[in-house]
Parts: C-alpha cells; structure tokens; sequence
C-alpha cells in the first residue's frame, strides 16, 4: 500500500519538518542535489534557501516548482510519466538522464527499510529511479519515518551501506535504532 500526497499531507507533520530541517543542514556547498519525491521533500524544498548556486535534479513536479521559485536555483526535471500517486515521474527515462549525472548529494526516502532486504518501495518505476541517482551521487542520505524501519515493500532499490547516513524521527525504538547503527548505518534522530 502506497498512501497518496494528500494522506502524507496529514501525518507525521512535525516530524516531517525536523527531519527536513535536519537534512538541509546537511547539503553544505553542494553544487548538485538530486531531490525524491514525496511530501516531505517538498517540505524541505519551501524550507531551504540556498545562498550558492545550486542544480537541483528531481522527478517531482511539486518540488520542480518550490525550487523555481527560489534564486540561485537550477532545475534539471527528469522526463517520464507522471504517477498520480505522488505526481512524480517514474519510468525507463528518469534512470537513463540519471546514468549521464554526476550529483553532489541525493536525498532519497523510503517506504520499508529492513537489515535483509535494505530499502524498499511499492513501485519498480520507482525504484529505478531512486537506484540510479543513488548510484549517479557521491553521497546518498536516507530520510525516513520511525515507522519505516524494520519494514519492506515490494521491490528493494538499495541496501543501507548505500547510505553515507540516514535522518528519522525521535520516535524510533531503541532497538531498531541499535540494530542498525550496529549495521554500520550512522542514524541522526530529531
């Protein structure tokens, strides 16, 4: 199950913002950033004001527009369909313009994230996306709910060393904190 921009429009907003808060601090003088998308990201978005120039590459539509709004701002929007679901491209053409990139840091989130299957999504279009600018950066930082953790979707996108590190919420057990720390995944909680 995939909840749609409306429903995440209505949860988990205070911990939403921290965690956008907290990853904006960490894109630093980058010069590129791959954006996901979702609701949270577009969160992030309003919030960051980037005071360098920066191109900023992402397949949502929402964030695609915050971001042209703002100065020192280039947007790179990757081609594709666009899923209702999120109003969000995702199919083969996302994957293929990423291959040609070479991004700074990408800002990636995840619907499950388990120590067996690493991150997952409901969606392979999806997935793909999320691989290739993971793979397209130098450095990948995962933004994700408590209650994404210790869960799996359908179709896996990446394994937690994939990450430099990953930012949720103060909610997350203590357990499921240890357990992937103990992984070597460095978890910043807000």
């Amino acid at each position: 199950y995939e909840s749609n921009l409306e429903q995440r429009r209505q949860s988990f907003l205070e911990e939403k913002r921290r965690i956008s808060e907290l990853a904006i601090t960490k894109i630093g003088d980058a010069e590129s950033v791959y954006w996901d998308e979702g609701f949270m990201f577009e969160m992030a978005a309003e919030m960051w004001q980037p005071e360098h120039r920066v191109t900023i590459v992402t397949n949502a539509l929402r964030t695609a527009y915050i971001f042209s709004q703002k100065k020192n701002v280039e947007i790179i929007f990757l081609g594709g369909k666009i899923r209702a679901q999120t109003v969000a491209t995702a199919d083969q053409w996302g994957p293929k313009q990423l291959e040609k990139l070479v991004i700074d840091v990408a800002l990636i989130g995840s619907n499950g994230i388990s120590l067996k299957n690493g991150c997952t999504t409901p969606s392979e279009t999806v997935s793909a996306t999320k691989a290739a600018a993971i793979k397209s950066a130098h450095k990948s930082i995962l933004l994700a709910l408590s209650n994404r953790w210790g869960f799996d979707s359908f179709v896996k996108f990446a394994d937690i060393s994939d990450f430099s590190e990953a930012i949720s919420d103060n909610e997350m057990d203590a357990q499921t904190y240890k357990q992937f720390t103990a992984a070597g995944l460095a978890i910043s909680l807000t």
